[in-house]
């Protein structure tokens, strides 16, 4: 009986020592099992995708800064140069005035220079054509050209004469309108004269 007793006990011992040492071996099994079964890829791919997206925006910003960085640099030195070019004309500018100014003046004095040269052409024109018209009778003391008015003094041995020199310069293509605004008898040496005034116009 002590025998089968014993016999029974290595039984129930073996039994209880089988449950007990095989405990760890079921259970790390069940929990590789369990980690076994997580989505893995399911949360890799959007934390990578989450990761290059993070990169790929930080890179971007760095580029947009850089780029506002070199548009503002651009925009100063222009600035600087506009500036300086303002300076720069701020004190051409009298000497600019002052050249104009000159140029101004001696244009003037051209044109008055020009003005007296088509002048005293057209005096000489006019002198010869007066010369031209004058009686052997008559000679001249004074001839004037006031803008469009000629004026002719001078003096005769008679009336007649001075009638026939107005006559012929209001004939002649370059005068017109001559009229006898004064006349009176002189006596010079003992001859009588006729001094006279004609005013009249140039064509």
């Amino acid at each position: 009986m002590i025998k089968i007793n014993l016999a029974l006990k290595k039984q129930t011992g073996g039994a209880d020592g089988g449950k007990g040492g095989g405990g760890g071996g079921p259970l790390g099994k069940m929990d590789f099992d369990a980690f076994k079964g997580v989505p893995i890829r399911k949360i890799a791919v959007p934390l990578v995708v989450g990761f290059l997206a993070s990169y790929l925006l930080d890179n971007y910003k760095e580029e947009q800064l850089k780029k506002l960085e070199e548009a503002v640099t651009k925009s100063q030195n222009e600035a600087s140069k506009y500036l300086n070019d303002a300076q720069k004309y701020k004190t051409y500018e009298p000497i600019k005035k002052q050249l104009d100014d000159d140029e101004a003046l001696l244009r003037t004095k051209l044109d008055v220079v020009k003005k007296l040269t088509a002048m005293r052409g057209a005096q000489g024109k006019l002198l010869s054509a007066v010369s031209s018209t004058i009686p052997a009778e008559v000679w001249l003391t004074d001839f004037r050209v006031e803008k469009n008015e000629v004026v002719v003094r001078g003096a005769s041995l008679g009336y007649g004469q001075i009638s026939d020199f107005m006559k012929s310069l209001n004939e002649n293509s370059n005068f017109s309108g001559f009229e006898l605004k004064n006349s009176q008898q002189d006596k010079d040496g003992g001859l009588e004269i006729a001094t006279f005034e004609l005013k009249g116009k140039r064509r």
